[in-house]
């Protein structure tokens, strides 16, 4: 066995779906990297990393879309600043 990321043996073993490791990514419990070498050694196959892994301006697109979804408040800015000048 290779040392990969779990994401890759699940998809392998059939213990996760696509959609699964496609959550996973958001959640960075795996990455693209990862994938990759999964793919390198057989693990991940071509299609399953195709299906996992956008183009690459498809990620910009939806990191740009996540963040104008999420609003800020003035109290959460404030709490950050807070943190930042108590470190």
């Amino acid at each position: 066995m290779f040392n990969l990321n779990f994401w890759c043996y699940a998809l392998k073993w059939k213990w996760a779906t696509v959609e699964q490791v496609k959550m996973a990514i958001t959640f960075n419990d795996v990455t693209k990297e990862d994938l990759e070498k999964g793919l390198a050694v057989g693990i991940v196959t071509q299609e399953q990393f195709d299906a996992i892994v956008p183009p690459s301006a498809e990620i910009a697109d939806t990191t740009a879309e996540q963040a104008e979804e999420v609003p800020v408040t003035d109290e959460q800015l404030t709490t950050q600043e807070q943190q930042t000048n108590a470190e």
